[in-house]
């Protein structure tokens, strides 16, 4: 039902399973995905070792991807599969995809909401990191939080860098 005349060199007729026809497709198969593994896990890319993955121009580094293997392994009973470690990679492309859209359509400056998040998260970020460069603004009131003035030495230091022009 599934077989057909094959003829081999000799001119004789063989009986040919249609296994056999399977064997050139799955083995082309089997190359373009080892390659393509090779490509993702960087064994034939010409990226820094610092890189694991570029989408378009923006780099996501080997340290982003180490994380995200350590947390998707610490949820995880057994050892990561080539399919966890590809999993996490198409994931840390995706959320790159995203962020890239949303910059394009300008987030950032049209939505408020959006803005004021990633404001807050700037804010908490820059709160946090206490150590401040030396030749910020200098803000010498006890009472306010080291934390606090961090924050406005920042925001000082952006203002002395910034070209602002005011409108009359």
């Amino acid at each position: 039902m599934y077989s057909r005349d094959v003829t081999d060199t000799s001119g004789e007729q063989q009986e040919g399973g249609w296994l056999s026809s399977l064997w050139l497709p799955c083995g082309c198969a089997m190359i373009g995905v080892v390659i393509a593994l090779a490509q993702a896990f960087g064994v034939l890319s010409d990226l820094p070792d610092t890189v694991a993955v570029k989408v378009n121009q923006s780099e996501i580094y080997m340290t982003d991807y180490q994380r995200a293997l350590a947390l998707m392994a610490s949820e995880k009973r057994g050892e990561l599969t080539l399919q966890d470690k590809q999993l996490v990679l198409d994931r840390l492309i995706e959320e790159e995809l995203l962020v890239q859209h949303g910059m394009s359509l300008d987030l950032l400056r049209k939505d408020k909401n959006f803005r004021s998040d990633v404001v807050q998260s700037l804010m908490i970020r820059v709160a946090n990191t206490v150590e401040v460069s030396e030749g910020w603004g200098e803000v010498n009131n006890d009472t306010i939080p080291e934390s606090e003035k961090a924050l406005r030495q920042f925001i000082a230091q952006l203002r002395a860098e910034a070209e602002i022009t005011w409108v009359e």
